[in-house]
Parts: C-alpha cells; structure tokens; sequence
C-alpha cells in the first residue's frame, strides 16, 4: 500500500524481505509487512504496525539482527518516532523509538567496530525542510542509540553508506 521501499535480509540462512507501506489513500498508520522464503516463495511472516513508513533498514551488532524503520509521518504531521525492532528469536519485537522528523531514510555503518546509525531527516512541517539529520552511536551495554552529531540537511531524502 503506497509502498516507498522495500529491503532485502537474510538471518540463519533464511531470506526475508520487508516492505514499508506508507499510505493508502485514507492513512499513514498502516501496517508495514515482513515476508519470509518457504523455499519456493515468499509467505507473509510479520506485520509491524508504521506511521507513513518510508524505509527499512536491516542491520546485526554483536551477532543479533535489528530493524529500523524510518516513519515519515502521520495524520498529525511530520512529528513521529522512528523505530528499531530486534529479533527475539520468533519475531520482531519493539526495541528502541527513535525521534525523528519526517524521516526517509536510514543508513547503518561500523566505524572500526562501532556502530552508528543515520537517519535522513526531511522535513518538519509541509514547507519546512530544514531539518537537520542525525548521526546515533550504539551504547556499549547494549541498551539502545544515543545522538551523536547533528548533520546539517534540507529536504534530505536518503542517506548511505559506501562499501
């Protein structure tokens, strides 16, 4: 439903591909779906409910897998959490909300094996996009992200990493 991106995984040697729906024509908070590979195709395996949903992001720290959605936006506005899922072994479960605004993307990246997180941040308002994107870096308990550094963007609408 409206869906802006879709994101390819693999755990335990099984495939898995997640889709953020973002809107389908009367809402933003739709449901955004994961799907798992029977061995011959794809069968509905999740669904994570999402605020305009507009990227997933799939990453591992320390051998456990994370997913980080990035929600745009909701009937209120740009204003929303973001949110990061971990694997419990099942299924994904809620792990961190994340404040973002108007989120596009995500991008993970391992800096001499330490984790960050980026978000593109694209717009606040519907004519204010100079919101700024942020840089997370990964507390070494465990317990989640914290911001780092604040990237000067207008209008961002992705974020990457180079290999």
């Amino acid at each position: 439903m409206g869906a802006m991106d879709v994101a390819a995984f693999v755990m335990d040697d099984v495939h898995y591909i997640a889709v953020a729906n973002q809107f389908n024509d009367a809402t933003y908070e739709l449901n955004s779906v994961i799907y798992r590979w029977n061995g011959t195709a794809f069968d509905h395996f999740q669904d994570i409910p999402t605020k305009g949903a507009s990227d997933w992001e799939p990453f591992q720290i320390r051998g456990e897998q994370y997913l980080a959605v990035a929600n745009n936006r909701d009937a209120s506005g740009y204003i929303v959490d973001s949110v990061i899922y971990k694997w419990n072994g099942t299924a994904f479960g809620h792990f961190q909300d994340i404040p973002t605004v108007g989120a596009r993307s995500w991008a993970y990246i391992e800096i001499s094996g330490e984790p960050f997180l980026a978000v593109a941040n694209f717009q606040s308002a519907a004519t204010n996009y100079s919101d700024n994107s942020i840089v997370y870096s990964w507390l070494r308990d465990g317990s989640g992200f914290v911001p780092l550094q604040e990237i000067p963007t207008t209008g961002v609408i992705a974020i990457t990493t180079m290999s």
